[in-house]
């Protein structure tokens, strides 16, 4: 494993840490954000299983496709200002995905 693929491992842990830590998060933005990171966990590991999310929502994907950094790129708009951890943690995940051309 990369150095950069254990650094996005340990980000995501973080994620899901401050994810739990935090109390009042929008239940669909942090929904979405678990599905992101499930995602990215499934691409560093090589699977191409898709989420449960993801399986549900296939057709409106085929639609209206989003990148991984898309929806990061959202998720910290939304966080920005009420959650600077969160945000950073988003940045961090981004900037590394965008370093692996995922």
């Amino acid at each position: 494993m990369s150095e950069l693929s254990q650094q996005i491992r340990e980000t995501l842990d973080e994620l899901h840490a401050e994810l739990a830590a935090v109390e009042k998060v929008d239940p669909d933005m942090r929904a979405r954000l678990l599905d992101v990171a499930s995602e990215i966990q499934q691409k560093l590991s090589g699977s191409e299983q898709p989420s449960a999310k993801a399986a549900d929502d296939k057709a409106i994907e085929e639609q209206e496709p989003e990148s991984l950094q898309d929806r990061l790129s959202e998720a910290s708009l939304h966080f920005e200002s009420s959650h600077p951890t969160l945000t950073n943690l988003i940045a961090n995940l981004n900037n590394a995905l965008n370093q692996l051309g995922i």
